[in-house]
């Protein structure tokens, strides 16, 4: 399974992308959610991210596995400390690709998923640098319409 391939490999960054594509195939689909949570998807997606949050295509995959989780109510399924990690991951995403309009979307995506929940929200809303990054993000891709659409929904 990608699970057990990532948890195997946590080195190999090919691997680690093919799986996140995989488990971010695996939790939009509301079916298999709960089944790829219970095989350990949310801990190796996690896991991927903090050994390899440089790469951008590590990043998006992640932070897709995250949105998915943050809503459909499968919020549920997380501990507060990885609904932190979420935002924290997002927020750093959109520091640090700030001219990457695929890594923003991804970002954006995420945080409004997280603004999504109450107890999220708070902290979201009391953080300025959530703020600054959200207009930061729109500002520097007025060209992108995707990035656009994706700073409006949070």
């Amino acid at each position: 399974s990608a699970v057990t391939a990532a948890r195997q490999f946590p080195h190999d960054l090919s691997i680690q992308k093919n799986a996140l594509w995989m488990f971010g195939s695996l939790t939009d689909d509301p079916r298999s959610n709960k089944q790829a949570f219970q095989a350990g998807v949310l801990e190796a997606a996690t896991d991927a991210l903090n050994l390899h949050a440089k790469d951008p295509q590590v990043l998006v995959g992640g932070m897709w596995v995250l949105a998915n989780y943050l809503q459909d109510e499968l919020d549920t399924c997380m501990s507060e400390a990885q609904k932190l990690f979420s935002t924290s991951v997002a927020l750093q995403a959109l520091e640090t690709f700030d001219n990457d309009s695929v890594v923003q979307v991804a970002a954006l995506s995420l945080l409004g998923c997280a603004a999504a929940l109450p107890n999220l929200a708070d902290n979201l809303v009391r953080s300025t640098s959530m703020v600054k990054l959200l207009f930061l993000a729109l500002k520097n891709n007025q060209d992108q319409p995707r990035v656009q659409e994706a700073g409006l929904f949070v």
